[in-house]
């Protein structure tokens, strides 16, 4: 892979000579996608860049985040390939933060405590709502 890098000003630009046309096809497969995503993980942690919230999983997650300062709302919902079957059960995902948040599920009602990672079953036609709370002493 050949990494070209342009700065300028506040900014940057990145191309990657990288062959990534089987990634379509390996996109739902979620563990047969793990060495892209892998490899974007480690390209962004080497510049500095880190996500909110890690999600791993067998199957793709849409992360949809809300709020700012001190509390943030955490929605987490299957994202299946277009024209995809519709799996019957739920997948067991990890959420993985930076630091520890103190998290509640909203539509459980449930006090989950302070975490950094966090084992949960997302079913295939629920959300998970989650509320989290910065920073955690």
């Amino acid at each position: 892979m050949k990494r070209l890098e342009r700065r300028p000003g506040n900014g940057a630009a990145i191309f990657l000579n990288l062959d990534m046309h089987d990634y379509a096809q390996l996109r739902g497969s979620g563990t047969l996608a793990a060495g892209y995503i892998d490899l974007f993980d480690e390209i962004f942690r080497r510049d500095g860049l880190t996500a909110a919230v890690k999600v791993r999983g067998p199957r793709p997650v849409a992360v949809f985040r809300y709020g700012g300062g001190s509390t943030e709302y955490l929605a987490l919902i299957r994202n299946p390939e277009p024209g995809g079957p519709l799996l019957p059960r739920p997948d067991r995902i990890t959420l993985t933060f930076p630091k520890a948040v103190a998290i509640t599920d909203l539509l459980r009602n449930l006090d989950l405590g302070p975490r950094r990672t966090l084992d949960l079953d997302l079913e295939p036609t629920a959300p998970i709502l989650l509320k989290l709370r910065h920073p955690v002493n």
